[in-house]
């Protein structure tokens, strides 16, 4: 890794190496047992600078994200933990019917179909063209893209400046987390507000969840790191609440 994700330091300490590893979601099929499976290192460094623990190798988004098996429905925890999610942000953010909420990685519609329940216009972003069918067929509109500054500004151009934007278990998936902050900056309101669940720092290193260190997983987040990285755009983090989902 050339430098740090959010601070661009290149001083990093390198305190885990698991290998060379096969992509966790990418199962073979039974016509590829006999070949190779492709490995890639995974190793987790901590920058010295401000505190962002993340992997040190990146797989490129395309061959992970492009097309994805991991489908939020076929929970019964994250559905449930969803509407008591959408309630929440609807009671405390949004004023008016024609507020737009935009969820990016936002899978097959599971948490959009929690805010449409209040009447809410509610849009993904996903970048698995497989699982944004899914979306769209059950009626959740869903743009197939990375979310990214580009693909805000776009989305801009189309439907305006938004009042929410959701990500969940989506923040450690990104390599370019100042283009993300960018495209945070294009679309929001104003009086906009951005809602992030990321696994916890602290609980991978008490509980020893070194099993959640996988490719898809490129940062491992604590709130000074964040704090960091979105202070850089003008932004500011004013709550946070810790939840039992996904350990």
């Amino acid at each position: 890794m050339s430098q740090c994700r959010i601070c661009e330091n290149t001083q990093t300490s390198k305190f885990l190496c698991l290998g060379p590893t096969p992509l966790a979601n990418s199962f073979l099929g039974p016509d590829h047992l006999d070949e190779p499976e492709p490995c890639f290192p995974l190793d987790v460094v901590f920058c010295n600078q401000c505190g962002l623990v993340q992997l040190d190798y990146v797989v490129p988004p395309e061959a992970m994200f492009r097309n994805y098996i991991y489908v939020s429905s076929t929970s019964q925890t994250m559905p449930a933990h969803f509407a008591a999610y959408a309630d929440e942000i609807v009671s405390r953010f949004i004023q008016h019917p024609q507020d737009v909420v935009l969820e990016m990685g936002s899978n097959d519609g599971c948490l959009l179909r929690a805010f449409q329940t209040h009447q809410v216009r509610a849009i993904g972003m996903e970048p698995a063209a497989n699982v944004a069918a899914i979306a769209n067929a059950t009626g959740i509109a869903t743009v197939n893209d990375f979310f990214c500054e580009r693909s805000a500004m776009e989305f801009q151009e189309r439907e305006g400046r938004v009042k929410v934007i959701v990500g969940n278990n989506v923040l450690a998936h990104i390599g370019d987390l100042q283009d993300l902050v960018a495209g945070l900056d294009s679309l929001l309101r104003p009086d906009g507000v951005a809602v992030f669940e990321v696994p916890y720092l602290v609980d991978l290193l008490r509980k020893n969840e070194f099993d959640t260190i996988y490719h898809e997983h490129l940062s491992y987040f604590a709130l000074r790191p964040l704090q960091k990285l979105f202070e850089s755009r003008g932004m500011t983090i004013f709550d946070v609440k810790r939840f039992p989902v996904h350990g």
